[in-house]
């Protein structure tokens, strides 16, 4: 066993306490280092969903949600019923009317009668798809955006500027979004811009400046002819 004696000395050895505290502030740093990352990450990720939700980004939410969507046995049915129709119609095709008179007919008949049971349901079946397609698009378009005000709530805390209230009054809240009822700070009162803030105004900009360009090139095109 380890005397009283030595236990003592361990414990007020300097380069002991030096080791412990280089130690200590490494992985402060590291963890500090990690929650700024984390939170420029967020600022990317915001920004991304926003430029989604607002159709800014060519990315087909519907798409990617469609995948967990479950068809409705209407819709089933209706797909069953066009290909058994499709295999009426190859059938056909490969019978001589002339050859095979009564059976072309018969077969023709069947096909003839499912194809207006068939057409009959596809339009029921439709309007139900494009309901559940439209509430399917509204929901993701809110959750991508709730995504949005998480992620600048994340990143809240990067500020890059603060620019006195007046300059931009009434419009302030432009540069506070999501946030639009944030308060100001400091005396006289200052707007912060964070860099998320200062991202999304940015590529709304550059967006309409790219649309105006195009615009402009369309119509010198149009006097040029």
């Amino acid at each position: 066993m380890i005397d009283e004696l030595d236990v003592q000395t361990l414990l007020e050895d300097p380069i002991d306490h030096e080791t412990l505290h280089i130690q200590t502030a490494t992985i402060d740093m590291a963890v500090a280092l990690g929650i700024i990352l984390l939170k420029l990450v967020s600022v990317i990720a915001g920004v991304a969903a926003f430029g989604i939700s607002a159709q800014m980004i060519d990315f087909d939410v519907e798409k990617v949600l469609y995948i967990f969507y479950r068809k409705t046995e209407a819709e089933l049915e209706v797909e069953r019923m066009a290909a058994e129709i499709a295999v009426y119609d190859k059938e056909l095709a490969c019978m001589s009317e002339m050859d095979e008179f009564a059976k072309f007919h018969r077969k023709k008949r069947v096909r003839d009668r499912l194809f207006d049971e068939y057409t009959a349901k596809a339009g029921t079946a439709k309007q139900s798809t494009m309901y559940n397609k439209l509430k399917l698009n509204i929901i993701s378009r809110v959750i991508i955006f709730l995504l949005t005000v998480f992620f600048s709530y994340v990143s809240r805390d990067i500020v890059i500027a603060e620019i006195p209230t007046n300059v931009f009054w009434p419009f302030n809240f432009l540069l506070t979004f999501p946030w639009v009822f944030a308060s100001s700070v400091g005396d006289p009162p200052q707007t912060p811009v964070t860099l998320f803030n200062f991202c999304v105004l940015f590529s709304i900009t550059y967006r309409a400046f790219l649309t105006q360009s195009l615009r402009n090139k369309v119509a010198a095109g149009k006097k040029s002819q």
